[in-house]
C-alpha cells in the first residue's frame, strides 16, 4: 500500500493504487487476539464472538480525473473474497471532501451489471440488482469531515457468495472538478459466521417532487410514511441542500397518541447530522414517520425545485436499522414503509 499526496484532501489517508481495469482492493487480516489495533470498535463496547478473523478492506474508484462539476460517477465492485463476511464499521474516504456533495455505498445482489465507471452529468442514478444503501457521506456545507460509522454491538451486515448481497456499488457526486480522485470506503468486519442483527438502510423522501417559492425567509414541506414491519433503529441521518435550515423528524403510534422518537436537526457548520441510538430503538409496525423540512429562499429569484443537482433541493431522512427474524441467505432484510 502506498500513500499519495491528495490535491485537496485535508488530511493524509492511505490509499491503494488501481489494480487491473476496474478496481483497487487491499485486505489486511489479523486474528482477534493478535493485534489490538485492528480490534472492532463497537459503540456497545462488545466484540463479535465469531471465532473468525478481523479484516479491514478498502474498496475504491481507480485513479482518474473528474473534469466537470455536478458529476455523478458509479462503479460496481466485488466487496469481499470471503464466503462469510460481516461488516461492522465503514469509514467513507472521499479524495476531496470539500468538493464532494455525497458519496454512497450500496449493496447489490446477483452479478455485476455495469462494467467499469459509469458517468452521469447533472444527476441520474445507475442501478444494480436489489440496490440497497448501506452507509454514506454528505457534505452540505463543504466543511464536514468523514466519520467512521460503527454499528453497535450485535448489529452488522453479512455478505458473500452464500448470501443475498454479493457485491457493492459506489456512487460519487462532486460539486466541482477533482484531479486524481480515488474515493473509497474503508470497511471493517469479521470473517466467519457472526450472530448479528442484519442492518438495512431506508431513505425517506417525498413521493411527489416539491417546489419552493422564491424570496421567503421561511418555507417548509411535510410528508409522512407508515412503517410496515417492526424495526430496531440504530442511526438516523438528515439531508438537504444549501437552502435547508432545519429538519424535524417524529415517530408516533398509528393514532398519534404515543411519541416513540422526536429529533430536530438545525444546520450549523461542522454539526453532525447523524444520531446514534445505543442498542437500537424499537419501533412497532404501523408507526407513523413524520418529516418536516424548513428552508430559506431569500435571494432566490425563481422557483427552487427538488432534484439531484447541487443547485436543487432535497428533504431526506436516512434510517439504519434491522428487522427481526431475518436470514441474510434468503432475505434482503429490508426495512419497508408505505408513503402517505
Amino acid at each position: 500500500m502506498v500513500t499519495k499526496q491528495r490535491r485537496c484532501a485535508r488530511s493524509m489517508l492511505p490509499v491503494t493504487s488501481a489494480v487491473g481495469f476496474i478496481f483497487a482492493i487491499t485486505t489486511f487480516v489479523c486474528a482477534l487476539v493478535a493485534s489490538p489495533a485492528f480490534a472492532i470498535r463497537l459503540s456497545g463496547g462488545n466484540l463479535l464472538q465469531s471465532g473468525g478473523k478481523v479484516v479491514v478492506q478498502e474498496i475504491r474508484f481507480p485513479s482518474r480525473d473528474i473534469p466537470e462539476a455536478n458529476t455523478y460517477q458509479f462503479i460496481e465492485l466485488p466487496l469481499t473474497d470471503y464466503s462469510d463476511f460481516t461488516i461492522t464499521s465503514v469509514l467513507p474516504d472521499p479524495t476531496c471532501t470539500e468538493k464532494t456533495h455525497h458519496f454512497s455505498l450500496w449493496l447489490c445482489t446477483g452479478g455485476i451489471r455495469s462494467k467499469g465507471i459509469v458517468t452521469r452529468s447533472h444527476g441520474g442514478r445507475v442501478k444494480c440488482n436489489d440496490m440497497t444503501m448501506l452507509v454514506g457521506f454528505d457534505n452540505m456545507d463543504a466543511t464536514a469531515k468523514p466519520e467512521k460509522i460503527t454499528f453497535p454491538g450485535g448489529f452488522g451486515k453479512t455478505i458473500g457468495p452464500n448470501y443475498m448481497f454479493t457485491h457493492a456499488m459506489l456512487e460519487l457526486h462532486v460539486n466541482a472538478p477533482v484531479a486524481e480522485d480515488t474515493s473509497g470506503f474503508i470497511i471493517e468486519g469479521v470473517v466467519g459466521e457472526a450472530n448479528v442483527q442484519q442492518v438495512s438502510t431506508i431513505i425517506l423522501a417525498p413521493m411527489v417532487p416539491f417546489q419552493l417559492p422564491p424570496g421567503r425567509s421561511s418555507t417548509s414541506i411535510h410528508f409522512a410514511e407508515t412503517l410496515q414491519v417492526p424495526t430496531r433503529i440504530i442511526f438516523s441521518h438528515f439531508h438537504f441542500h444549501s437552502r435547508g435550515v432545519a429538519i424535524e423528524f417524529q415517530v408516533t403510534s398509528a393514532d398519534g397518541n404515543e411519541v416513540y422518537l422526536s429529533e430536530s436537526y438545525v444546520r450549523a457548520n461542522n454539526a453532525t447530522n447523524t444520531v446514534l441510538y445505543q442498542g437500537g430503538l424499537y419501533i412497532p409496525s404501523e408507526s407513523r414517520l413524520n418529516i418536516t423540512c424548513f428552508y430559506s429562499t431569500l435571494g432566490e429569484t425563481g422557483v427552487v425545485r427538488e432534484g439531484f443537482e447541487s443547485s436543487d433541493e432535497m428533504c431526506n431522512v436516512f434510517l439504519i436499522g434491522s428487522v427481526d427474524s431475518c436470514d441474510p441467505r434468503s432475505s434482503l432484510c429490508s426495512i419497508s414503509t408505505v408513503y402517505g
